[in-house]
């Protein structure tokens, strides 16, 4: 389904049309500009976190965005080096393409086979809300941790998640649209620019 778009992104680069990159890196180099958070960093803070509040033998859940974008795969290896050598069990790495419903009805699933686990960590907010809303759902007196991706603010967001207790913990995926819009117009002015923005990111929490 990538194909298409890089195919597009390669004539009008090759057209002569400035292309910039946002959020999803693409094969290849013909692109103007990449603006990105480090989403093996983000994963690396989600292992992290894990290994500082769980101890060895404590069971995970991870939900993964769709599988084959990069940043599920980066997020999954940076999540995988940030847990090291805590002892940490991984009992089920599921896939939910990035849906709060989707992953709703995978942990519904999950937690009837695994009911001990102790965290559940996902690739974005919407599912780990929709984790949270299922595990509340099955086990009304839980005292399972969730953490996501994003930590966005606004109704409904991550950090109203965290706020509100849903959450325990997200990693801040900044949007970078100033930056976008700042590279553009040097481009436009044919002023100097960074060909690759990595945005700052940080772990969230109450």
């Amino acid at each position: 389904m990538f194909i298409k778009p890089i195919i597009d992104i390669c004539k009008a680069f090759d057209a002569g049309i400035p292309v910039i990159v946002v959020d999803r890196n693409v094969t290849g180099d013909k692109y103007t500009a990449f603006i990105s958070a480090d989403n093996v960093q983000i994963g690396f803070i989600q292992g992290q976190y894990v290994a500082d509040n769980l101890k060895s033998g404590d069971k995970v859940i991870e939900i993964k965005g769709l599988t084959g974008s990069t940043p599920a795969m980066e997020r999954h290896d940076g999540f995988i080096a940030g847990l090291g050598d805590s002892g940490v069990e991984i009992v089920a790495s599921i896939d939910a393409q990035w849906s709060g419903d989707l992953a709703f009805g995978l942990t519904d699933s999950l937690l009837r086979v695994y009911p001990d686990v102790s965290m559940i960590v996902a690739q974005n907010d919407p599912m780990a809300k929709g984790a949270f809303s299922a595990a509340e759902a099955l086990f009304p007196d839980n005292d399972i941790k969730f953490i996501g991706v994003d930590a966005l603010t606004g109704k409904g967001l991550g950090v109203e998640a965290i706020i509100n207790g849903h959450l325990d913990a997200s990693i801040l995926y900044p949007t970078g649209g100033d930056v976008v819009i700042q590279t553009a117009l040097k481009i436009l002015q044919r002023r100097s620019f960074a060909r690759t923005t990595t945005l700052e990111t940080a772990l969230i929490e109450e």
